[in-house]
C-alpha cells in the first residue's frame, strides 16, 4: 500500500496490505461492486472505474475512487493493480446539490406545508441514508398518528 493509500484509510505510512484486505474498508454495497470488478479484471482484462464509500481504520466514511488496470501475457491476466484517490469532498458536495434539488422540488410541488413536510423529511432521510425509521403525524382532533 502506498503512503497515499495509508492516508486515506488513516493507516501509517509504510504499511503491507493485499487489495483484498482493503476490501474490508468498504461498506457492504461497494465491497461487492469492488468484488465485482477485480474479479472481472483478474478473468478477464477488464478495467474499472468506480466511486466507492468507504470507511477507514479511524471510523471515518470517505468516497474513493478508484482505477484499476490489468497486466496481460499471453493472453492471460498476470497482474491487477490500480490506484486509488479520496473524492469526498466532490462527492459531499454533489450530495449537497442533490439535496438542495429535491428540497426546492418538493417545496415547488406542495400545496400546502402539511403536504411537503413527510416528503422533505423522506428526502433528506435519503440524502443522509439513515438505516431506516418511521415518519408519521400526529392528527390531534382524532388522538391518533397517522
Amino acid at each position: 500500500m502506498t503512503d497515499a493509500v495509508s492516508q486515506i484509510l488513516d493507516f501509517p505510512p509504510q504499511r503491507e496490505m493485499r487489495m483484498e484486505a482493503a476490501f474490508a474498508y468498504c461498506t457492504p454495497v461497494s465491497r461487492l461492486v469492488l468484488q465485482d470488478a477485480v474479479n472481472a479484471a483478474a478473468a478477464l482484462g477488464t478495467p474499472y472505474d468506480l466511486e466507492l464509500e468507504v470507511i477507514t481504520r479511524a471510523g471515518v466514511r470517505k468516497w474513493v475512487r478508484t482505477i484499476g488496470h490489468t497486466s496481460m501475457q499471453d493472453g492471460r491476466v498476470t497482474r491487477v493493480y490500480g490506484s486509488l484517490q479520496d473524492i469526498s469532498d466532490r462527492k459531499r458536495t454533489e450530495l449537497r446539490l442533490a439535496t438542495q434539488n429535491a428540497v426546492s422540488r418538493i417545496l415547488g410541488e406542495s400545496a400546502t406545508p402539511a403536504e411537503a413536510i413527510p416528503r422533505l423529511l423522506a428526502a433528506l432521510a435519503e440524502a443522509d441514508r439513515w438505516d431506516g425509521g418511521l415518519f408519521y403525524l400526529s392528527d390531534a382532533a382524532d388522538s391518533r398518528l397517522v
